[in-house]
């Protein structure tokens, strides 16, 4: 069978068509036609598997099975999954379990659940945390390739529906984890079969790595342990977060993930070795290829292991048959087998960045070889400078080449990886070698303890470097995806590295750095659909509204946060949001009291956005955020102030009226929901009211300050609970259009039905986040229309038209 295409066209016949033409390109001898149709046939055929392969990442019968029974489980849909009582699951670990923060994380893949007493076959990956006491007590025994049984609920991963913004969800299941579960507690999960003598032996040896590294590495940092454990067995779970987002902003994170760097270590050292004991080359390389098979299999091995393991092994192979074959196609040859073994990891950023960086770096090695061959004796007597010039080349090479690549997966360009390779990866190579070493000397303590000394100050070295970015912040910006034309720039760049002379090496590095950063700056200007809009963000279980004028850079009012964690918010969801609006910078950033699932994002908004102004209602003396909050907006130059009632703002064209709250003439001893501000935003006969998270009291004080406008949008207060957006406001007001900013499946069941029912009574179109995804309402001035993720078309309201409630159904 095909896969369609486009409008039902199928394109499974299209390899086989391919093969033909190669076939008569070979025997006519049209050596071109052979070679666009071996292209033509390839891309086919990847196209093929990867949408296979796709599906059933995105359709799995664990999901099937669940939405069957108890609805919205599919990825296809946009509610919150069902709820269901937990569940007894078989589940196959794939990696040793994790220990965070009193819990503990399982991956694995779900072979069976028992609904209603009948075990039911349901394949699907999953991560579990695990909860309670007894969980760490116990998470020795749960290792990769055993089967556990488990009493657990499962849930959807988060995803927030915004333009711009990459679906969570389905990242998720392409990279393999349908769903989430939860276990109350480690007496629940209990394991019922062990895994192969093989997964036994080397889950054991893992453990033994880890304790020796605990063990050695004692008296230092408690990132140093972790970087060596992940250097040897792949396991980065124990790595602080906070080291590990200063190694990603240096450029250096990727030195502590096993890749192409840590396996030519130990392919050099098994060679040599090898080669010493007086076996050939050609020996050696054969001997080296079922090692490196067997340790990859027997770590933690993620894709960029078997991405360099492929590599080698294709290069060790036809060394050991003696076929002299280029690195080029040993790289090719590792991408051609992964594509086929694992479709879905071309679509990955690691895809990339392994294969781009080897390619520069190949480019980059021809290059120094055809120079050093038209070298004098005199010249190669100054090889340490020399030895520099070229690790300088090939980083710069590098950089340019995953620089676009970083851009569009991290929204990051990391001008400081360049200066701080050149460290990091020498101080890798020392981490890795004494790590080795401690394992390599179970008996002799004092020489385990200088192991440990040398790990330790390379691993000390290795996040040192990243200090650099902190003083200078500006070598690892945050940046909006690139254009075409800072791709084609850094394109330019690496052709001039690798072709120019080394006299002329700094200019061709500089246009390319100047070109790129030109091109990703281009374009910084304020869009707009109407003169003025209001755009409610899904951020979950919080709130972020962008309010825009034509002209003007926008306001943000509120930052999101919440139970995913103010830096996820503020980095995956609010910046790539605002960025794909054309929004640069703001003019304001409003926090309208400092709960986290408001002010959450504000820190990392401030350093994306660098706004103007910070404006803040009431402040709460000793507030822990709020005082990190005012920190940064002097980091970023922006001017803090308090806005209190009786305020009047100018905005373009438009007039914002502060209604609440009054100044304060008490300390609050911790943040009140009812120190919202709350706005008045007027437009020509257009009123928006923002609420905040007030509730019935503060609407009754506010009541009585509402102007008339001949339409009026609602921004109803505090996610829609019931202790809110009471009759009292709203007979007030009437509302023709009701904004709620609610998570999906949220615990505290926002919006309340009774709101809903008010609402309805008053007549408003209430919109909602956690079914339509982002809302903007524009107006210019007297029409007012609405749109969503879900409904981008605009639809007009109609202000003398007054309509019952009409929820927008779920698909």
């Amino acid at each position: 069978m095909g896969i369609e295409w486009g409008d039902g066209y199928s394109v499974g016949w299209l390899p086989l068509m391919c093969v033909v033409l190669v076939i008569l390109g070979w025997g006519r001898r049209w050596p071109r036609c052979a070679f666009v149709a071996t292209l033509a046939g390839f891309a086919t055929a990847g196209l093929q598997l990867g949408a296979a392969a796709a599906d059933r990442a995105l359709h799995t019968p664990l999901r099937a099975v669940l939405d069957a029974e108890f609805g919205g489980f599919l990825v296809d849909t946009v509610a919150a999954a069902g709820d269901h009582d937990p569940l007894r699951t078989r589940l196959r670990l794939q990696e040793d379990a994790a220990v965070r923060a009193g819990e503990v994380t399982l991956r694995g893949v779900v072979e069976a659940v028992s609904i209603r007493g009948h075990r039911r076959l349901a394949r699907g990956g999953v991560v579990v945390t695990v909860a309670g006491m007894a969980a760490g007590e116990r998470a020795a025994s749960w290792r990769a390739g055993r089967v556990v049984e488990a009493t657990m609920t499962f849930r959807r991963p988060a995803r927030y529906l915004n333009h711009g913004v990459a679906d969570g969800e389905r990242a998720s299941a392409l990279n393999g984890v349908s769903l989430l579960g939860r276990v109350k507690s480690g007496l629940l999960v209990e394991v019922v079969q062990h895994g192969t003598w093989f997964a036994e032996r080397t889950a054991r040896a893992r453990a033994a790595v880890r304790e020796r590294v605990r063990r050695y590495m004692s008296g230092g940092s408690a990132s140093g342990p972790a970087i060596v454990t992940a250097l040897l067995t792949g396991d980065r779970t124990a790595i602080d977060p906070e080291v590990r987002e200063r190694l990603q902003a240096a450029g250096t994170y990727h030195v502590i993930a096993i890749s192409g760097g840590n396996i030519a270590i130990i392919v050099v050292l098994v060679v040599v070795a090898s080669r010493a004991t007086g076996l050939s080359r050609r020996v050696a390389s054969g001997m080296a290829v079922p090692l490196l098979v067997v340790y990859a299999a027997g770590i933690s091995a993620g894709p960029s292991v078997w991405r360099a393991v492929a590599t080698a092994v294709a290069y060790l192979a036809a060394t050991a048959f003696d076929h002299r074959t280029p690195p080029w196609n040993a790289m090719a040859v590792s991408a051609v087998v992964l594509t086929c073994a694992a479709p879905l990891e071309v679509a990955g950023a690691g895809f990339w960045l392994t294969y781009g960086a080897t390619g520069a770096l190949l480019l980059g090695a021809r290059r120094r070889d055809e120079q050093a061959r038209g070298e004098s004796a005199a010249g190669r007597r100054a090889w340490p400078l020399q030895w520099v010039a070229a690790a300088m080349r090939a980083t710069v090479a590098v950089e340019l080449v995953i620089a676009p690549i970083t851009a569009i997966a991290f929204s990051r360009l990391t001008v400081a990886g360049v200066v701080l390779n050149l460290v990091a990866v020498p101080a890798m190579t020392v981490a890795q070698l004494a790590g080795m070493g401690m394992v390599a000397v179970p008996a002799w303590d004092a020489v385990g303890e200088t192991f440990g000394v040398v790990a330790g100050w390379s691993t000390a070295l290795l996040v040192g470097t990243a200090a650099l970015v902190d003083w200078l912040p500006w070598l690892a910006p945050r940046v909006p995806p690139p254009s075409k034309a800072a791709i084609a720039a850094c394109a330019v760049g690496v052709a001039l590295v690798w072709r120019l002379r080394p006299r002329w090496f700094p200019a061709a590095a500089a246009f390319a750095l100047l070109a790129g950063g030109a091109a990703l700056v281009a374009g910084r200007g304020v869009d707009g659909h109407g003169p003025l809009s209001l755009t409610a963000f899904d951020v979950g279980q919080g709130e972020a509204l962008l309010l825009r004028v034509t002209g003007r850079r926008p306001i943000l009012v509120d930052a999101g946060g919440g139970g995913a964690g103010g830096g996820y918010i503020g980095d995956r969801v609010l910046a790539p949001a605002l960025w794909a609006r054309g929004v640069r910078r703001l003019d304001a950033l409003v926090v309208t009291h400092a709960d986290p699932d408001h002010i959450g994002a504000a820190r990392s908004l401030l350093r994306d956005f660098g706004p103007a102004h910070l404006w803040t209602g009431i402040g709460v003396p000793g507030h822990g955020e709020s005082i990190a909050l005012d920190q940064a907006a002097r980091h970023a130059g922006s001017i803090a102030g308090s806005l209190t009632a009786g305020g009047t703002l100018t905005f373009g064209g438009a007039t914002i009226r502060v209604l609440h709250p009054p100044a304060a003439d008490w300390d609050r001893p911790r943040v009140r929901n009812d120190d919202s501000l709350v706005l008045d935003v007027r437009y020509g006969d257009v009123a928006m009211l923002l609420t905040g998270d007030i509730g019935a009291d503060v609407e009754r004080e506010i009541a009585r300050q509402l102007r008339p406008a001949r339409v009026r949008v609602l921004k109803v207060a505090h996610h829609g609970s019931r202790t809110s957006t009471s009759r009292i406001l709203l007979n007030a007001w009437r509302p023709h259009v009701a904004v709620i900013s609610c998570g999906r499946g949220n615990a505290f069941g926002h919006p309340a039905p009774e709101v809903l029912a008010r609402l309805g009574e008053a007549g408003a179109q209430v919109l909602r986040t956690d079914l339509e995804g982002e809302v903007t309402v524009e107006t210019d001035g007297r029409t007012v229309s609405y749109r969503s993720w879900r409904h981008p078309t605009p639809v007009f309201v109609h202000p003398r038209q007054e309509t019952s409630l009409a929820v927008p159904p779920s698909k």
